[in-house]
């Protein structure tokens, strides 16, 4: 049988451990003299805001809030014995969809529908309903250092679902919770 030949890796040469030892002070000698990254503060938060119109008041609410932007559809279904504000339900891929005159329920005037007019759909807690608002809808990406306090003034019942704002250039707009609306005593009482 044959003696098995020794692979020249086996035992380190003079040379490979020369070059060795050259790399370990190369990398001491780096790591010595070497300057460290600058310290990077993380990017701020940012949250993802829906803008919208309600009675001529530029609004936010969360993205989170909001699970689909819709044109209002050509037929929305009357429901009987209700009040005014209740524009009726439309059929949104499969499922009935209440719509809502928010603007009418909150604020006692019917609003002036134009082309723009869009349907938020709110859903929370395994119902959607939709709310008539005033376009153009769009996104407003807000950080904590853009935090305005805005005005109430003209929200009615809508201010008491405000929780804070933000700028967006000279203006400051009302950050509103869509999800509360629900609790409201005037929204809940839509029956004639």
């Amino acid at each position: 049988m044959p003696k098995p030949v020794e692979s020249p890796a086996a035992a380190p040469t003079p040379a490979g451990q020369v070059l060795f030892d050259g790399l370990k002070a190369l990398e001491a000698r780096c790591l010595r003299n070497g300057v460290g990254l600058p310290l990077r503060e993380p990017p701020p938060r940012v949250w993802t805001m829906v803008v919208f119109r309600v009675a001529g008041r530029t609004l936010l609410a969360p993205l989170e809030q909001v699970a689909e932007v819709l044109t209002v559809p050509t037929e929305i279904t009357r429901v009987p014995g209700t009040k005014p504000w209740v524009m009726g339900v439309a059929n949104n891929r499969g499922t009935l969809l209440p719509i809502y005159n928010i603007e009418e329920c909150l604020l006692g005037s019917p609003a002036r529908r134009t082309a723009q007019d869009r349907i938020l759909v709110v859903r929370h807690e395994e119902l959607a309903f939709g709310m008539l608002v005033g376009g153009p809808v769009g996104i407003h990406h807000c950080t904590a250092a853009m935090t305005a306090e805005p005005s109430l003034a003209g929200l009615g019942a809508l201010g008491t679902l405000v929780n804070g704002g933000y700028s967006r250039g000279t203006e400051r707009l009302a950050l509103v919770d869509l999800c509360g609306l629900r609790a409201l005593p005037q929204f809940a009482a839509a029956a004639l």
